[in-house]
């Protein structure tokens, strides 16, 4: 991870250009404007960790994100000040050893549209009205736990928070 177009928490490392992250529930956040709408995706291979995938609209430890469960769950969460709601779930088949290509697009401001794609497919969409939705934030990568989850071709689209 190059530190200049990074914000990291937690133990984050680059390999055979793939970033490569170690610790739970840390996350690496694109150096862009804050923004509002946006759209995250990126390739994420288990490799024996599980949770991991892609996060939007990140403050701190707020976040929404999509996860993998190498359990076979894909996961819409809502980290609300490093305090973890699940907002929706759906089985999938998840590899440990596959790259799956995870996507998150998070729109609107009073009520927030969260739909989630698994390689390519959409699983899970989410409306937030509640009085925890997050406006605006930072996008980027989050690896679930402790053990090793590598990622590679994270894109990112979205609109600057006015």
């Amino acid at each position: 991870m190059e530190k200049s177009r990074s914000t990291i928490s937690g133990v984050w490392y680059c390999k055979v250009q793939r970033a490569r992250g170690e610790s739970a529930l840390g996350t690496a956040l694109a150096n862009t404007a804050r923004l509002a709408d946006s759209t995250a995706s990126a390739l994420v291979q288990l490799n024996g960790s599980t949770g991991s995938g892609v996060v939007v609209r990140a403050v701190g430890t707020t976040f929404y994100a999509a996860r993998v469960q190498v359990s076979g769950r894909v996961e819409l969460i809502r980290s609300t000040g490093g305090t973890i709601t699940v907002l929706a779930s759906t089985s999938a088949t998840i590899g440990d050893t596959v790259s799956h290509r995870v996507q998150l697009s998070a729109t609107g401001g009073t009520t927030v549209q969260l739909t989630v794609l698994l390689d390519g497919a959409k699983v899970l969409t989410f409306a937030d009205a509640s009085a925890n939705r997050i406006p605006s934030g930072f996008s980027g990568l989050l690896n679930g736990d402790a053990a090793r989850t590598q990622f590679d071709t994270f894109i990112l689209s979205g609109t600057t928070a006015q």
